[in-house]
């Protein structure tokens, strides 16, 4: 058994899975569904329905084929679906963002610099690239900027000493934040037309000791070449929980459960909210509001 394990589940794009259809049988008028500016083709509904199960409702969307987020044209992202959609070119304003963050050639809004950063660390003002992994790094310079005559700088006979870096505060041996109630979820689908909504809950008790209790909902259905429902099931799938004792230093929670399997994240704090993340490559696994 390795050292680190993954109760949680998922990777960082699922946590926030959320796909445009809803429960429309039929596919819309392409001229009510718009994506990147264009008109939704009635075969890109028809395989976005075999895809998801279900139409997609009219609306103007933005899609990121590289990191499979979308939202609402002129806002910031509203979830995930899968990357690699043809949905054509993402447009540089289609959030309305005012930042110069720029993510895949799209601007950020504020709200999504802040979330950004609580995960990776402080954006510059700058053109970033991110994958559906949650890769991340600086664009290469363009062949036009490289080409651009560096900006004349007069030498000073004394450069200024440089500005101290403000610190994000470090977490202290069993850090007294944990204490509480957390909640969450992960959402899986697939081709299948089945999916699985896992609500998963976590309790830090002041004496060390950590509760954690998920539960899975399914949901599973089956449609012909021309949209109509075929069959639909739902149940449970399964219910866990454990109980072991928690220690944090160094922003590294540990975790040794009964069982004899032991766990570790990396973990911050951002808007009411725990955020895991995996200690060796610091990608976020998942996040729990706070609600106790």
């Amino acid at each position: 058994m390795s050292e680190w394990v993954m109760k949680s589940g998922g990777h960082w794009l699922l946590m926030v899975l959320l796909v445009l259809g809803g429960s429309v049988a039929r596919a819309d008028s392409s001229s009510n569904i718009r994506i990147n500016g264009k008109p939704m083709t009635a075969g890109q509904q028809q395989e976005y329905a075999q895809t998801y199960g279900s139409y997609p409702v009219a609306g103007d969307y933005w899609y990121d084929a590289k990191t499979g987020l979308y939202g609402i044209m002129g806002g910031g992202f509203m979830g995930s679906m899968n990357p690699g959609h043809d949905f054509g070119t993402l447009p540089a304003g289609a959030s309305n963002g005012d930042t110069g963050v720029f993510i895949n050639g799209r601007e950020l809004p504020a709200a999504e610099v802040a979330f950004f950063a609580a995960l990776v660390g402080q954006l510059q003002p700058g053109r970033y690239w991110m994958d559906a992994a949650g890769n991340w790094g600086r664009e290469p310079a363009s062949e036009t900027s490289a080409q651009q005559p560096a900006a004349k700088v007069e030498p000073k006979s004394t450069p200024p000493a440089p500005k101290p870096k403000p610190r994000a505060p470090v977490a202290t041996a069993d850090d007294p934040r944990l204490v509480g109630v957390y909640k969450g979820e992960t959402i899986a689908g697939g081709d299948t037309g089945t999916y699985t909504n896992t609500q998963l809950n976590w309790v830090f008790q002041p004496d060390g000791t950590v509760l954690y209790g998920a539960i899975s909902h399914y949901s599973a259905s089956e449609r012909d070449y021309n949209g109509d429902l075929e069959w639909t099931a739902t149940g449970n799938t399964g219910e866990t929980a454990d109980r072991g004792r928690w220690s944090a230093a160094d922003g590294i929670l540990t975790i040794q459960w009964d069982s004899g399997e032991r766990s570790r994240f990396a973990y911050s704090f951002y808007d009411g909210m725990l955020v895991y993340r995996n200690p060796q490559t610091r990608k976020l696994i998942n996040y729990y509001p706070r609600i106790k």
